[in-house]
């Protein structure tokens, strides 16, 4: 085995475990408490733990109020009005207040004037609460154009198709004809945009004819003849791309001209007529037809006993027919316009500054919060009173007792591993000392061996004499150069010389010295021990390094001296008589460092960040924040009473009175205007009725026929008419109605129909190319030779004359043509989507879409006999029906008039049009969203809770509670005398520094194996650790020295010749060059 061997097989584990576990024990946490804080310290636990506490954190009596001070000085960085939008609010609220001024002018003194608030007459609303039946809706609402289109069909002189056709889509359609006419032109538009698009036929004919003339000159061998059908058929081909190319362009350009993002304008302007288009005249006749025949049956067949049933039925009928056509209607009018007030200041965001403003306090709130203000008061309170309640003499006894029998037993503990660890380490050295001797003597032998071989190396190197060498060539230089120097006074050297110095400096000047030294360095690095050899020697020292200090009594000893005695120094001291005299002192100290702590004279000087807090706080009162908002609301709006909605509706009484005739006027004026003669009762007017026509002319269906007057003259109008014309006619309605629907649901497919033709053409041009390709190519293969020409190229410019070739060329031309289709395809969907489909929808959903398919059809619809005769029969079969009812029903007849007079009275006009003014409720809402006083009082609130709470954390106000705390608890301190509370207390027994004495190494190990100490002493004189160190400082240090030699040479050669080079031969100068050895 290996001297490395041999150390390593002597075990230390043993040894190293005890250390590290006497370690481990002697830096406890427990223990190192004790030895830092000393033993009166330590024995006053808790109580001496908070007032070191207090010490640490509270030096200074500025310091119990800092944390409070700085958490409240952060809030203010949050109050930075800067970002506010005061001037925006400000003009918005000036906007808003001239909209609302003039809104709600002369409200209160006319309620008439309600139109100039609400955009209409009280009249016009009255009238449309009185249209239960909306008679205008089935003559016309304009009544001057009704009698204008009653004179036409009554004089008949009417002929022309489209003036017909306009007349009869103004008498039944239910949208407005000008509004079908500018989709219908806008739809024709790009139909007819698509339909213009066409594609040229024969763009290749002339290649296929290129191609068939290289298969002919191909056939009959000749080179020559084939080498020009090739050239040719490469120009027909290019002319052919180009032609091709064009075509497809031209489409591309064709489809982005028909700008379908055009429709988008129209549609969107006559979108909403069609929203809420009402229902036609046909569909209103068809309906009711369908109704009265139903009634007509169901009475025919009722048996008289279930009158009551019936009669009950009909009134919660009309009850909810009244609900739907006459108070949802009046309802949703009045939500409009309450929208409609709403809307007229939701541009001005007032909403979002008021919101900006709110949140702006809520932030400062928060900031609050998050400051958490209550931590750093509840640190120092809790603090001081934790110490005050450890003061108490009994506690504090108890406290003391249990401490210091904790420190005790904490101390023996220690004490006790250590002196059982030391045992064990003085063990294993008695057991490994015999071996070890052996072992640490080759070893000292060997590190003697290495330790002069290096010293030998050392001093062959300190004869070198290099350095000594180098000072003598200096010397000899310097001498030299001084005796040139005076020479060169007298006899200046002569010019043809001076080139040859100025050479030879710039020579010298110019070698490269770590060329120079590379050799040196090299030699000197193979000076070092190698890096294999150097791990072997370096574990080796390492080895006995550690067997020195583990196993080497003196050097074990003192290590752990090192490591123990301090701690074993502090325990010494604890003896009962001066725990007790420390424990007063430390009590006393307290006490006094306790009374400096007065925070009240500091308030002053560190209170600047909470004021600043509090005058920016003060600073965004929202009274003074909103001041020139509330000035300017003031003086725009504050001098102009708003009505309360009770007042406005008493002062409306006399005039919706006023207006109700008026407004029964209106539903049955047209009709008497209509019939030449007529007269009809309206309220309790006093105009005088027209003589009733005789009973024999009087018809229940009359009512129909009068409604249906103007559909009738027209089926007149078009049963008069030739089949032709009157085929013209139907035609341009349907071009309107059910043609103008299927044009818009075809507007897509006929974009993607471009696309599909653009293929198809191509397709039909390139297939033919195939062909004729092949037949090319095979008559090349075989009747052209290799040699006679480049067979592959001549197949190749065929193969790029064919379709697929073709395709490629044409590639980028078809996706640009089919990206224009896409995107125009993709507008038209989205059209459709959110305008052109509902119209479509709406259109197909009228009788006329349909009917434009039969003549007969479409007369027999505009027939209101049919209709008119159901409504006779209906009311004949009633009247014979009357008496059977009567007798059968009194009670419910009854109940069905008392219910049908409450209708009456709680829906006639003026009730309804009360209802319209609700909207000033939501007007005076509207004006306290303007109003900036009322936001100010709100947010008034939120204010005056952030200054409490800032008030509350006023230092001044915290500095008197903590002082109370402080003097009591200063007071309380100075009171307390440890020692006469403890004067009972035994003292600490001999045994416990019994215990501290046999843990002092020296002692503990006196009696091991002393064997080592010689060799111990040997090997700490031989130091392994700079061995080494030694060794691999030997290269470098020549390499030094030569370096510097060369170096001092170069310098005095260098000095000696610009000695030489600046010299004057005049005697009157003399330059003087000095040399530096660094």
């Amino acid at each position: 085995m290996s001297l490395l061997d041999d150390l390593k097989s002597l075990d230390l584990s043993a040894i190293l475990s005890a250390r590290e576990s006497i370690s481990l024990s002697i830096n406890s946490e427990d223990l190192q408490r004790i030895v830092e804080r000393g033993a009166a310290d330590a024995a006053l636990s808790t109580l001496g733990e908070l007032l070191n506490q207090l010490k640490e954190e509270f030096d200074s009596p500025e310091k119990l109020l800092l944390p409070l001070i700085e958490s409240v000085g952060s809030i203010g960085d949050t109050i930075d009005t800067d970002s506010l939008p005061i001037g925006e609010y400000l003009e918005a609220i000036q906007s808003g207040a001239q909209i609302i001024a003039t809104l709600v002018e002369g409200v209160g003194d006319d309620p008439a004037k309600l139109g100039k608030v609400l955009g209409l007459s009280l009249g016009d609303m009255l009238q449309t609460a009185s249209s239960v039946m909306n008679v205008q809706r089935f003559v016309h609402p304009d009544l001057p154009r009704f009698k204008q289109i009653i004179e036409i069909v009554d004089t008949g002189h009417i002929s022309d198709p489209q003036q017909i056709a306009e007349l009869a889509l103004e008498i039944l359609n239910p949208f407005p004809i000008e509004s079908l006419s500018s989709i219908r032109s806008c739809v024709s538009g790009v139909l007819d945009g698509i339909a213009d698009i066409s594609l040229p036929t024969g763009r290749t004919d002339g290649l296929i004819l290129a191609l068939n003339g290289v298969t002919t000159a191909a056939a009959s061998g000749n080179v020559t003849q084939l080498t020009a059908a090739l050239v040719q058929l490469e120009t027909v081909k290019a002319q052919t791309i180009t032609s091709l190319n064009n075509d497809l362009m031209q489409v591309a350009e064709r489809v982005g001209q028909l700008r379908i993002d055009q429709i988008t304008d129209t549609v969107s302007g006559v979108s909403n007529v069609f929203n809420r288009a009402e229902t036609g005249v046909l569909e209103q006749f068809a309906s009711w037809q369908e109704q009265m025949e139903k009634i007509r049956l169901y009475i025919e067949n009722m048996p008289p006993e279930i009158i009551g049933e019936f009669l009950t039925q009909l009134i919660e009928t009309l009850e909810e027919y009244i609900r739907i056509y006459l108070v949802d209607p009046v309802e949703k009018q009045i939500t409009k316009l309450e929208n409609w007030i709403r809307g007229l200041l939701s541009d001005l965001h007032l909403r979002e500054y008021r919101n900006i403003l709110r949140d702006f306090l809520f932030s400062i709130a928060k900031a609050i919060r998050d400051a958490n203000l209550d931590g750093p008061v509840k640190m120092v309170k809790s603090l001081l009173e934790s110490i005050q309640e450890k003061l108490d003499p009994e506690a504090i006894t108890a406290d003391i007792q249990a401490a210091l029998q904790g420190v005790e037993e904490t101390i023996g503990g220690v004490l006790d591993n250590i002196t059982g660890f030391l045992q064990t380490i003085g063990g294993e050295i008695n057991a490994l000392s015999s071996q070890a001797v052996e072992y640490l003597e080759k070893a000292v032998e060997a590190i003697s061996q290495f330790k002069s071989v290096i010293d030998f190396a050392t001093s062959a190197i300190d004869q070198l004499g290099i350095e000594e060498a180098a000072d003598q060539v200096q010397s000899a230089l310097a001498d030299l150069r001084e005796s040139a120097e005076a020479l060169l006074t007298v006899l200046p050297l002569p010019d043809s010389m001076k080139p040859l110095i100025d050479q030879l400096v710039s020579s010298i000047e110019d070698i490269n010295f770590d060329a120079v030294f590379e050799p040196l360095a090299k030699t000197a690095e193979k000076m070092k021990i190698p890096e294999e050899v150097e791990a072997t020697i370096n574990e080796s020292l390492k080895t006995v390094s550690d067997l020195l200090t583990n196993l080497i009594p003196d050097e074990l000893i003192t290590s752990l001296e090192n490591e123990i005695n301090e701690a074993l120094d502090t325990l010494r001291n604890f003896d009962l008589s001066s725990l007790l005299g420390g424990l007063d002192n430390l009590v006393e100290e307290a006490a006094q460092f306790v009374g400096t702590l007065d925070p009240r004279p500091a308030v002053e000087n560190i209170r600047g960040p909470y004021q600043a807090v509090l005058d920016a706080v003060d600073y965004v009162a929202p009274a003074r924040l909103m001041a020139p908002l509330i000035e300017a609301y003031d003086s725009l709006l504050g001098s102009i009473p708003l009505p309360s909605p009770e007042n406005t509706v008493r002062n409306a009484a006399g005039a919706i009175n006023e207006v109700g005739q008026q407004a029964a006027q209106a539903v049955t004026g047209p009709i008497a205007e209509m019939v030449p003669g007529a007269s009809v009762q309206a309220g309790s007017g006093e105009s005088t009725p027209a003589e009733p026509p005789a009973e024999s002319e009087m018809r229940p269906g009359d009512i129909i026929r009068l409604f249906g007057y103007l559909p009738n003259k027209l089926r007149e109008i078009l049963n008069d008419l030739e089949e032709g014309v009157a085929g013209d006619v139907i035609a341009y309605i349907d071009n309107l109605c059910g043609g103008l629907a299927r044009d818009i649901r075809r507007l897509s497919s006929a974009l993607w129909e471009i696309d599909r033709q653009v293929y198809q053409w191509m397709e039909d041009l390139l297939r033919p190319l195939a062909k004729a390709q092949l037949s090319a190519q095979a008559a090349i293969s075989v009747n052209i030779s290799a040699g006679e020409i480049d067979i592959n190229t001549s197949l190749r410019a065929v193969a790029l004359a064919g379709p697929a070739s073709m395709r490629r060329k044409l590639g980028a031309s078809r996706a640009l043509l089919t990206n224009a289709v896409k995107g125009e395809a993709k507008t038209a969907a989205g059209i459709m989507g959110s305008h052109l489909e509902r119209i479509a929808r709406s259109i197909e959903k009228t009788n006329l879409a349909t009917l434009c398919n039969d003549l007969d059809g479409f007369l027999a619809a505009l027939d209101p006999e049919p209709l008119a005769a159901e409504l006779d029969a209906l009311i004949t079969t009633v009247m014979q029906k009357t008496p059977q009812f009567l007798e059968a029903s009194e009670d419910a007849l009854k109940d069905f008039m008392n219910r049908f007079s409450k209708l009456v009275q709680t829906f006639n006009p003026g009730m309804l049009a009360q209802r319209f003014l609700r909207v000033t409720s939501v007007l005076k809402e509207e004006i306290d969203i303007l109003n900036p006083r009322r936001l100010a009082a709100e947010l008034g609130e939120i204010h005056s809770a952030i200054k409490q709470t800032i008030i509350a954390y006023d230092p001044a106000v915290l500095a008197e509670e903590i002082w109370e705390t402080i003097s009591a608890l200063s007071s309380a301190l100075e009171a307390l005398k440890p020692s006469e509370l403890l004067s009972g207390l035994s003292p600490i027994g001999p045994e416990f520094f019994d215990k501290i004495e046999n843990a002092i190494p020296v002692k503990a190990l006196k009696d091991i194996d002393r064997s080592l100490d010689d060799i111990g002493a040997q090997l700490k004189t031989l130091d392994p650790s700079q061995l080494i160190e030694s060794v691999n400082e030997l290269g470098p240090r020549v390499v030094a020295e030569f370096e510097r030699g060369i170096q001092i040479i170069r310098a005095e050669i260098l000095a000696l010749l610009n000695a030489i080079r600046y010299a004057s031969g005049s005697g009157s100068a003399q330059v003087s060059v000095s040399v530096s050895t660094g």
